[in-house]
C-alpha cells in the first residue's frame, strides 16, 4: 500500500511539473528596439509660413540602417552619408532620445519599428520627421 503511494504522489508530481507551461516573458522596449534595423523611408514635413508646406520623402536604399546598441548608442547610415553616431536612451515604452532629440515609438514589433518627432515653433510653423525601420 505503501508503495502504491509513493508511486501515485511521484506520479502526480512529474505530471503536474510537465503540465506545467512556461509564462512567455515579455520583453522591454530596449530589448525590442537593440537591433540593426533596415530604413524603409524617411519623411520630412515641414510647414513654416509663410512658406507653403513641404513634405519630403526618402526611401531606404540597400545599406542604409539604424543601429540601437546596448552601449547606448545609435548608429546610422543613409545614402551616400558617412555613418553618424548618437547617444539613445529610453525615455519609457513609447519614447525614446535620441540626441536630445523625443522620438515617439509609434509602432514597435518584431519586424518594424516606426518613430515619429515633431518640434512645434513659437511661430506656429513645425517640422516632422517620421522614421520607418524594418528588421
Amino acid at each position: 500500500m505503501k508503495k502504491i503511494r509513493i508511486t501515485l504522489i511521484t506520479l502526480v508530481t512529474v505530471l503536474g511539473l510537465v503540465s506545467c507551461k512556461k509564462d512567455s516573458v515579455e520583453k522591454t522596449t530596449s530589448e525590442k528596439i537593440q537591433a540593426k534595423w533596415s530604413i524603409t523611408s524617411s519623411v520630412n514635413i515641414e510647414d513654416v509660413p509663410p512658406a507653403p508646406k513641404a513634405t519630403f520623402t526618402e526611401k531606404g536604399a540597400a545599406g542604409d540602417y539604424v543601429d540601437f546598441r546596448t552601449d547606448g548608442k545609435v548608429y546610422s547610415k543613409q545614402g551616400s552619408s558617412a555613418e553618424e553616431v548618437s547617444p539613445y536612451t529610453i525615455v519609457n515604452d513609447s519614447q525614446v532620445n535620441i540626441d536630445g532629440e523625443i522620438y515617439t515609438i509609434d509602432q514597435l514589433t518584431d519586424n518594424v519599428l516606426v518613430l515619429h518627432s515633431k518640434q512645434v515653433f513659437s511661430t506656429g510653423g513645425y517640422t516632422e520627421d517620421i522614421v520607418n525601420l524594418y528588421k
